[in-house]
């Protein structure tokens, strides 16, 4: 690693918008070889919560509160998302 991507990685890890830490989320995955349905599982799920966050004016991770994740449970519930996803672990 350079001393230019080791820059960038640090400014990336204090930047509390949200996009990046998605960005970043994904591209650590990949680089942990997991396979190309997981990676687009993930994709379409933060999709929706990143969709969900900005319909809301939540662009920024620090923002999200219990409250807030309660809603988006809510949201998948109403959406009809929730089912498929509450019984499985975390």
């Amino acid at each position: 690693m350079t001393a230019v991507q080791r820059d960038q990685n640090e400014r990336n890890i204090c930047d509390p918008h949200l996009l990046i830490w998605a960005k970043a989320f994904l591209k650590d995955r990949k680089a942990q070889g997991l396979s190309s349905g997981t990676i687009e599982f993930y994709e379409k799920k933060l999709a929706l919560f990143t969709n969900f966050c900005e319909a809301n004016s939540i662009n920024n991770i620090l923002l999200i509160t219990p409250e807030f994740i309660r809603n988006y449970m809510q949201f998948l519930e109403e959406k009809g998302c929730f089912c498929q996803m509450k019984n499985r672990p975390l």
